[in-house]
């Protein structure tokens, strides 16, 4: 397999129905980029990381990583990053939060523009809450409120 251009890493836990839809997803949108894909799971209850497992056997480039004693996921995150040989990186959230569609966009921007990061964010011009109940979006303002 060539150098990967883009390493997607996905932080998991409990996503068994979430991961093979984002996975599909992401192996479509990038099928004329070079790419991996890095399942890093946290030892999921619900064998999310059995249901990834079988999916690499069928899709190349697909990895996953199963931590047994490490939690959480900023070092989900670094653990990914580690392992990753893309030449960009990229970390979408295994809930389907994260819009997919956007990413060839990004990386685009990244390798023509010469840029060393992208920030997918909600709040800015052009960024959208998507399918988010009126509920979902309030707690979303109340947490980036607090955070500022």
């Amino acid at each position: 397999m060539t150098r990967p251009i883009v390493s997607v890493i996905i932080p998991s836990y409990n996503e068994v129905e979430n991961v093979p839809i984002l996975i599909e997803r992401l192996v479509k949108l990038l099928s004329d980029v070079p790419h991996e894909i890095i399942v890093v799971d946290d030892n999921s209850p619900d064998g999310t990381w059995e249901v990834a497992e079988k999916m690499a056997e069928r899709t190349p480039g697909l990895r996953v990583i199963r931590r047994l004693n490490e939690r959480g996921l900023s070092s989900a995150v670094v653990t990914g990053m580690s392992a990753a040989a893309g030449e960009t990186l990229a970390v979408m959230d295994a809930d389907l939060q994260h819009d997919e569609n956007v990413l060839p966009e990004m990386v685009r921007t990244l390798m023509d523009d010469g840029y060393d990061i992208a920030i997918g964010s909600r709040g800015v011009t052009g960024g959208s809450y998507g399918e988010f109940s009126k509920r979902r979006r309030f707690i979303s303002w109340v947490a980036a409120t607090m955070a500022r």
